[in-house]
């Protein structure tokens, strides 16, 4: 009975080394490909979010006699008054002072946190919002109209679910 299982023919016993050889390659080669696909998408998620804290420190103003105030452009202004808060932010200044934020319980809890340095400062919060969300975001300060200010912009962890879903789509 275990004569049966070994190749008879030196040819079908190379051949069958080739095989495996050729699958575990290319098995390798697929695990490579989404590892490098998910690095992507998490870089491009990153880098989204920098421009988002970007565009909010733009949007900081200061008037001639009173305290700096964010002037959003109206599609960010769309963004980020979703009642889904799906994107979150809080823009503090100088002195830790918030300027400006989306929603209370964010700006509740980003008031607690030490002022960001000029790199970004990534975080996940669990459970936070109304719809009790899982969230990913960053810290960061910036240099806007009324002088540095530190941006903390975050957004439902779901929305990267979502980006991980059309790159495996195109992988």
């Amino acid at each position: 009975m275990i004569s049966l299982l070994r190749p008879r023919s030196l040819q079908l016993h190379l051949a069958i080394r080739l095989a495996a050889l050729f699958l575990a390659a290319t098995a390798a080669a697929v695990a490579a490909l989404v590892y490098e696909t998910y690095e992507t998408g998490d870089s491009l998620s990153d880098q989204d979010l920098i421009q988002r804290a970007r565009d909010l420190g733009r949007s900081i103003t200061r008037s001639a006699a009173g305290p700096p105030t964010l002037e959003l452009p109206p599609e960010l202004a769309a963004a980020y008054s979703s009642p889904s808060e799906t994107a979150v932010f809080v823009v503090r200044d100088a002195q830790g002072q918030v300027i400006a934020a989306s929603h209370p319980e964010f700006q509740k809890l980003v008031s607690t946190w030490p002022l960001a340095g000029d790199d970004p400062r990534f975080f996940r919060l669990e459970a936070m919002g109304a719809a009790r969300s899982d969230y990913y975001g960053l810290s960061m300060r910036f240099e806007s109209g009324a002088g540095p200010v530190c941006v903390t912009v975050a957004r439902v962890t779901d929305t990267d679910a979502l980006i991980h879903t059309m790159l495996r789509e195109f992988a």
